[in-house]
């Protein structure tokens, strides 16, 4: 993935955690985005973010178009603006049916599931899944940059009291 189309993902990431956002300016807002990028637009992986799921690049700007035709349907046909994310609920679940029975979470509850599954309760530090995680992800940026790095792990033995 090229540096843009990080950057592309980076801003549509933060709209997306950002509870109080209206559904008309993020739509507006990968709107912008899709048509200053051009070629570069990282469709796939910006549908990852909404189904987590991985597609090719043409069948993920294929998705995006129907997508949006289901919005534009909800719009025009039903006189209502749902939003993009029920657009996209409806069109993996009726439309495409690439989901068959899916869960709704509230982000802040998933993001807080997160939070209980990568931190120790006693400590507050981060466990060993959580070193996992980083560590791949940095062995994977050290190979796309063809760059090395090293890992540095500290220990400090619990004396107690004496």
């Amino acid at each position: 993935m090229t540096n843009k189309q990080q950057q592309i993902i980076a801003r549509v990431t933060s709209l997306l955690s950002e509870h109080d956002q209206q559904e008309s300016f993020l739509i507006g807002e990968i709107e912008k985005l899709s048509w200053q990028s051009g070629n570069e637009f990282p469709c796939s992986e910006l549908l990852r973010q909404f189904v987590h799921t991985t597609f090719d690049e043409d069948e993920a700007e294929n998705h995006w178009d129907r997508i949006f035709e289901n919005l534009d349907y909800f719009r025009n046909e039903l006189n209502h603006d749902f939003g993009l994310r029920v657009a996209i609920f409806d069109y993996f679940i009726n439309l495409n049916k690439a989901v068959s029975s899916p869960i709704l979470v509230e982000i802040h509850v998933l993001k807080a599931a997160e939070e209980m599954a990568m931190l120790d309760s006693l400590t507050g530090l981060y466990n060993r899944r959580y070193l996992d995680i980083c560590l791949n992800k940095e062995v994977k940026r050290a190979q796309r940059h063809e760059s090395i790095f090293s890992v540095l792990i500290g220990y400090r033995q619990f004396q107690g009291n004496k």
